[in-house]
């Protein structure tokens, strides 16, 4: 039995002036899959995310997130989606159990204590609540900002770089956390990341991109195999990466 098509993206198209960031580019992301979004500083990843968020409008495309358009549907949309980067600050002033209300009330939430409770236990910051923002280190900040994004219950979170800057032990435990939290609540996910290994984690299946065209997606192990043209058993996303980087022009 197929699952429910979570987000579907047609054709979408984004130019900023003579530079095409996004180039008819057309994908689908099934119902608690998590789908790795790879590529190139450059490759149209990010912009991909903000017109998803409904931030940018594209030049064409469409996009439908629980099968409603997102020009039509934004605000009901977005209540049941959730954003991540580890680019996005917190407001300084604050002090991260305050941010979190915040976003909680923008949310709606109900029980906003509780469940700011649970998130700060599993991403082991429970110690930080009373600290501000600018009290914390950018790794702190970045597992502050994954407890933002969970707050809401998502039924599709889009991770932008969420763990950039945390250090390999934080990261591991971060991997961990994510797919907990994902399994249990089914959410769905579109991750990017330059950390190949994170990828090969978390995602069940892979797009790349590079110059704003979809040029390889598959499994993880099905795009080594086919990339790297060997038997592999283990999957190699970083050569993969390295190699599309560099030959795109042979796919």
């Amino acid at each position: 039995m197929s699952k429910n098509i979570i987000l579907e993206v047609k054709n979408l198209r984004k130019s900023f002036g003579g530079f095409v960031a996004i180039d008819d580019i057309s994908f689908s992301l099934e119902e608690s899959q998590i789908l790795g979004f790879l590529g190139p500083n450059g490759a149209g990843k990010s912009t991909t995310i903000y017109c998803l968020l409904g931030l940018i409008d594209p030049d064409f495309g469409q996009i439908k997130i629980f099968g409603k358009d997102i020009k039509k549907a934004r605000s009901e949309i977005l209540k049941q989606v959730s954003y991540a980067s580890a680019e996005f600050s917190l407001p300084w002033n604050l002090k991260l159990w305050e941010c979190l209300v915040v976003f909680g009330k923008i949310y709606e939430l109900k029980n906003i204590n509780k469940r700011i409770d649970e998130l700060l236990e599993i991403f082991e910051i429970s110690h930080l609540k009373n600290k501000h923002i600018r009290e914390l280190s950018f790794g702190q900040r970045a597992r502050g900002n994954l407890c933002k994004a969970f707050l809401n219950n998502p039924k599709l979170l889009l991770l932008d770089e969420p763990m950039a800057s945390m250090d390999p032990d934080i990261v591991d435990k971060g991997i961990t956390m994510i797919k907990q939290i994902q399994k249990e609540e089914k959410i769905t996910i579109l991750y990017t990341s330059h950390n190949m290994w994170e990828i090969e984690e978390v995602a069940s299946n892979v797009i790349f991109l590079n110059h704003g065209k979809i040029i390889a997606q598959g499994s993880p192990l099905e795009l080594t195999q086919k990339v790297l043209k060997g038997g592999a058993d283990e999957p190699n996303l970083r050569d993969v990466f390295i190699h599309l980087s560099r030959h795109q022009d042979e796919f």
